[in-house]
């Protein structure tokens, strides 16, 4: 069968279940629709005159304050007869909530400004906060603390169940629209990481303020950073399970919805009127199970119910596509209706005489992958690289584990049709907002084509080329969590390329984020502008973050010709950069042209099947070339690193590897400068030669020997010495660049009384790889150990008298 089928895919929504949310909180699909008539659920006979507040639970109880009669009118478990609740002591009820256990908290006294809570079958409330303004929106978070929106006070308070007092969480108390202030405020809505969202009536705009801080973000409306939609004294917000805002946009007389194709209106989007399209200063809404929209029609004194339409959600997805264009869920559902077979599945309208269409198009979609500015219009395999796509690619490399790049998305992006963007039109930039979804799509797509390591490359531009990065303080975390929470979903690691220093903090709780580049690029070194490779102090920083460094691509052969560069390019140490690459503790990366590959420098990094022999920690600049810099004027004066692996069996055991290059003067290094014990230290040079290294006999780096165009490297082993007083030192794989590594060394055993050390190693099936061993009798032995075809395992031991390697 072919494997391009097509699917017709019914979603609706999912209900989210929780057992601390009284509401519901739907997920809906981005083109979900309502009937534009709605029905008149209850009249101002029942709701009395300019009704304010409703509350639907999970149970589908509808409760509407009547603040004409003072009472609280409630439709059971969606029953079409109404009761009236027996509530004592309601004065104009302008708000109320309903929690999980089916407490009713309400808005009960003009006067004085109360909240009363009011217990199953009981007729009398208990205050539980006073206010002294009139609450115009209540709310309950999870951990069961009261919201008051106090229009009149430009302000929101907020209580605890266990204290009396209120606390100011948003708004100064006095009129204003700067980010800290708030102008007759309405309705709030706390989502469950307890941010507060609120409808700033009379600045037009919905703010955010977010968990602990008095500082708002306008989110919607008046001066809002984003492409949104004008707003016109909204009084209603509320968010589905996506975190999409739904608005009572009262002054435009309208219902006003959000999803990852933007804002849009989704009711009363005709003039205002009491005709069934049609609402008057709609002030509240709120949602049933099945996704219908309830209205209180404040001016028509009146409750709309405008009814999901089901078949709005219907659409047919091909599984062979590479875009992400659309976001499809399987679900079941008894509301879900089918396409009957008369209906055509394209758009068939009537046109007036008079229709015209704007005579500039804009481009929707092409098979382009870089749109303006350079920046990326969609994240696909370039056609004209990859003409079958990277799923076929994967196949055809027999399902190996991928890595790619991305840069900044372009302004003109294709995704922004489809998901919510920011966007930049002076820096002609874009990037992606407000919910999850997006980055989900991108690397579950990712994910079937073998990626695991996802790189976001540009970070710099991305942020200081983009004016909201720049105005919204809040708005580079939400980019880079989103990314982090996506790639948590989709078991994909992240690389950062180009980064400034806030990104890296950023990562800190993204723990997807497992490698930054710590150089600049490869290029620059090339061309001869730049000692791309100097990584150690970059790497300092990476490392304290707990980040793997990144030293870029490296060519292992010197001259590469028709490469992409300026004329002639060439790398004068292919060694260097592959050593600098595997100590970093970061991928190692060859980037050399088909047929230029040096095979030997490359697969010292690691086993025959790519694992990577590594250090503990980065290769690292030592503290004295640091501190030199207060006597050169800021001027390095060499490269002269540090790196150690470390082994546990028994009791901890420590080797280190000193490289330096480009030294401009000569060091005397001890072990206390790398934080080492006396042991003995070697030269790769020259392995058979091992050296005392001590405080009485430190290691001199001559500027003459490690220059720009050599590198030197040495290995620091601990000495070891048995009963009978001989010594031995593990020098260890001297044909790797990294001699120790844990991935290599699975233990070493060191019995001092019976005079026997035991190193057990790890590998491949019938690998064979030489050791070097010190030993105050035999000299350095070099012993070739074989891996035993069962286990993969050898071990080398060593007594008064041998040096052997068994399996």
């Amino acid at each position: 069968m072919n494997n391009t089928i097509a699917w017709i895919v019914f979603l609706i929504i999912r209900h989210v279940s929780s057992s601390s949310v009284s509401f519901n909180q739907l997920k809906f699909c981005p083109n979900a629709t309502w009937n534009l008539n709605a029905t008149t659920f209850a009249n101002n006979i029942t709701v009395g005159s300019k009704p304010y507040a409703i509350f639907i639970d999970n149970n589908n109880t509808i409760y509407v304050a009547n603040q004409q009669y003072n009472r609280i009118v409630v439709w059971p478990d969606g029953n079409s007869t109404p009761t009236t609740l027996p509530l004592a002591n309601l004065s104009t009820p302008m708000s109320l909530f309903v929690t999980y256990s089916r407490d009713i908290y309400v808005d009960s006294d003009n006067l004085t400004g109360r909240i009363d809570k009011w217990t199953i079958n009981s007729t009398v409330g208990i205050p539980v906060m006073y206010t002294c303004n009139k609450c115009y929106g209540i709310f309950m978070d999870d951990d069961n603390i009261m919201y008051c929106s106090m229009s009149t006070a430009h302000r929101i308070v907020a209580m605890s169940s266990n204290s009396s007092s209120l606390t100011t969480v948003a708004g100064t108390g006095a009129s204003g629209s700067t980010v800290f202030t708030l102008n007759g405020p309405s309705g709030i809505f706390v989502d469950t990481s307890y941010n507060l969202y609120i409808a700033d009536t009379n600045n037009h705009r919905i703010q955010l303020f977010r968990s602990g801080e008095l500082n708002g973000t306008t989110l919607v409306g008046n001066k809002s950073l984003m492409a949104t939609i004008p707003l016109k004294n909204p009084t209603g917000v509320t968010l589905d399970a996506n975190g999409y805002l739904f608005i009572a946009d009262k002054g435009n007389n309208r219902i006003v919805g959000s999803g990852p194709n933007g804002y849009r209106c989704i009711a009363g989007c005709n003039s205002s009127g009491p005709s069934p399209s049609r609402l008057s200063s709609p002030y509240s809404i709120g949602f049933d199970s099945f996704g219908n929209l309830f209205v209180v029609d404040y001016g028509n004194s009146r409750i709309q119910k405008f009814n999901l339409i089901n078949s709005s959600c219907n659409y047919t997805e091909i599984t062979s596509t590479t875009t992400i264009a659309t976001k499809t869920t399987s679900v079941q559902s008894n509301s879900i209706n089918y396409i009957p077979s008369n209906v055509v599945s394209y758009n068939r309208l009537k046109f007036c005489s008079s229709a015209s269409w704007n005579p500039n198009g804009i481009t929707f979609s092409t098979n382009e992958t870089t749109g303006a500015g350079d920046g990326v219009s969609k994240w696909i395999a370039r056609p004209d690289i990859f003409p079958d796509g990277l799923v076929n690619l994967h196949r055809r490399l027999e399902n190996i584990p991928l890595a790619a790049h991305n840069r900044y998305w372009s302004y003109d992006t294709a995704y922004k049709y489809n998901y919510s963007f920011a966007l930049d039109e002076n820096n002609q930039k874009a990037l992606p907002i407000g919910n999850d979804s997006f980055w989900a799509d991108l690397l579950t797509q990712a994910h079937d084509w073998g990626l695991v390591l996802y790189e976001q490359d540009w970070l710099d531009r991305q942020t200081m080329q983009f004016s909201p990065l720049l105005t919204d303080i809040h708005l580079g975390q939400q980019w880079l969590s989103s990314m982090g929470r996506a790639a948590d979903q989709t078991n994909i690691n992240i690389q950062y390329c180009m980064s400034l220093p806030r990104h890296i903090l950023s990562a800190l709780p993204i723990s997807r984020v497992t490698q930054a580049r710590a150089s600049t690029d490869y290029a620059f070194h090339l061309e001869g502008k730049a000692q791309q490779w100097a990584i150690g102090i970059s790497s300092m920083f990476l490392d304290a973050i707990g980040v793997a460094p990144f030293k870029d691509v490296f060519w292992s052969t010197s001259v590469q010709p028709d490469a992409p560069y300026k004329s002639n390019p060439k790398e004068v140490l292919p060694e260097r950069e592959a050593l600098i690459a595997t100590l970093s503790t970061g991928p190692v990366t060859p980037g050399d042209a088909i047929n230029y590959t040096n095979k030997d420098v490359i697969m010292r990094c690691c086993r025959p099947d790519g694992l990577i022999f590594k250090p503990d920690r980065p290769l690292t600049m030592i503290n004295r070339l640091i501190s030199d810099w207060a006597l050169y004027n800021g001027t390095s004066q060499g490269e002269l690193y540090s790196t150690e692996t470390h082994l546990i069996y028994q009791k901890p055991v420590t080797f280190y590897t000193l490289f330096a290059s480009a030294m401009k003067r000569d060091y005397q290094i001890f072990p206390s400068m790398i934080g080492a014990q006396a042991g003995v230290i070697w030269s790769y040079d020259n392995p058979t030669e091992v050296l005392t290294f001590d405080n009485e006999h430190p290691l001199n780096v001559l500027a003459s020997k490690c220059h720009d165009l050599s590198i030197c490297r040495w290995g620091i082993s601990p000495l070891v010495q048995f009963a009978d007083k001989t010594q031995y030192a593990f020098l260890g794989e001297w044909n790797k660049w990294t001699p120790v590594s844990s991935q290599r060394v699975g233990y070493i055993t060191n019995t001092i009384g019976i005079n026997l050390a035991e190193i057990g190693l790890q590998g491949l099936l019938n690998e064979r790889s030489p050791f070097l061993v010190y030993h105050s009798t035999l000299g350095v032995v070099n012993v070739t150990c074989p891996f035993g075809p069962d286990a993969g395992e050898a071990q080398i031991v060593i007594d008064s008298t041998r040096v052997i390697c068994v399996f």
